[in-house]
């Protein structure tokens, strides 16, 4: 009974070196956990329904960061805004009649500030430049990469997909949508850090004395953000308005219909009053940003600048405000905007808010 029996003491010994094999494994694991994800995650894809799996591919390159050669950084001497005090962000605000020299208002006109996504005027100004030039047409068709899908937020789409430079700009202006954004910079000059190259060129022929670029949409950075001034923004709407005036028209959007999906604009100004635009912006280091322009039927241009409110509303209000106190055009034109300013800030009712999912095809 106690004799030797080769096929027990066989299965014996491979018992044995399974269970060393685990052992070996599981010690293995515990020293290098994340490891053991990578088959267990491609599996698992494997196991999943089409949209799932559509889905996770996307969360999974969200981590992906464009490999460039270029480097940037601040120039030497270069003034950072301050920090926020009890909470509150610095604030600017700048009114001016586009080609006259002085300004009618300005608070700290010159001062450096977080532009937030009004960095996308910029983005816009050399897209627009590209379309002047015939080297992008409104109808050309732009990649989504997976270095700009990993922005947030943004409108929803798989690394791959396409969007025409037109419906790109008009979402950047509506939506201010970040991987579009970065988008148009891939295009425009192969990556999101040489684009910011060709950004602080342009700026720098525009004479923005006081803006840095790092990116194409004004997203934060833990070591490194986009700065400008409000007299700067100022100066590059303008530059728009007098450059592209065909394309400056497509910021007069209060709502723009895509594949039947309504798409408000985030500047609730744009629409009333003789109001032509052009970009919001936000982070928490900047507060909220707008850049308004104003034409009234005598043909004269104007740009108000507010940087750093508490909220969109006094955002808002401030900029009605200044117009009304210094733009005697907005003034005698526009009373009851100036008598009721809640109503001249409320958003127009006609567009829902757009589910995310429905917005590029």
């Amino acid at each position: 009974m106690f004799g030797w029996n080769p096929p027990l003491a066989a299965a014996r010994h491979l018992w044995g070196v399974a269970a060393a094999g685990i052992v070996g494994v599981s010690h293995f694991i515990g020293r290098h956990p994340r490891l053991i994800l990578v088959p267990l995650s491609v599996a698992a894809l494997l196991e999943m329904p089409g949209d799932a799996r559509r889905i996770s591919v996307r969360q999974a390159a969200r981590p992906h960061v464009t490999r460039s050669s270029v480097t940037l950084a601040y120039p030497p001497g270069f003034h950072l805004p301050p920090l926020r005090v009890k909470g509150k962000p610095p604030q600017s605000a700048l009114v001016i009649k586009v080609g006259d020299a002085k300004p009618l208002y300005d608070l700290n006109g010159d001062e450096p500030r977080y532009p937030a996504s009004t960095t996308k005027l910029m983005t816009l100004y050399l897209l627009f430049q590209e379309m002047k030039a015939g080297h992008i047409s409104p109808d050309k068709m732009l990649t989504i990469s997976p270095h700009a899908d990993s922005m947030p937020p943004s409108i929803l789409v798989v690394p791959g997909h396409k969007i025409s430079a037109y419906n790109a700009a008009m979402t950047i202006i509506t939506r201010s949508a970040n991987n579009i954004a970065v988008a148009v910079g891939e295009a425009i000059a192969g990556s999101e850090p040489a684009f910011a190259v060709r950004m602080n060129a342009t700026a720098k022929k525009l004479g923005l004395r006081q803006t840095f670029y790092f990116n194409a949409s004004g997203l934060p950075d833990a070591r490194r953000d986009n700065v400008t001034s409000a007299r700067d923004l100022a100066t590059l709407a303008a530059a728009i308005e007098r450059d592209f005036p065909a394309y400056a028209k497509w910021f007069d959007t209060p709502v723009y219909t895509y594949f039947g999906t309504p798409i408000r604009n985030h500047n609730h100004l744009v629409g009333k009053d003789h109001i032509t635009g052009m970009k919001t912006g936000f982070i928490n280091k900047s507060g909220y940003n707008v850049v308004t322009s104003y034409e009234p039927p005598s043909g004269n241009k104007y740009i108000v600048v507010v940087i750093g409110s508490r909220s969109w509303v006094a955002r808002d209000h401030t900029a009605i405000d200044l117009a009304c106190k210094y733009i005697p055009e907005f003034a005698h034109n526009e009373a009851k905007a100036c008598a009721t300013p809640e109503t001249a800030v409320k958003p127009a009712p006609s567009a829902a808010p757009v589910p995310l999912t429905r917005l590029v095809r």
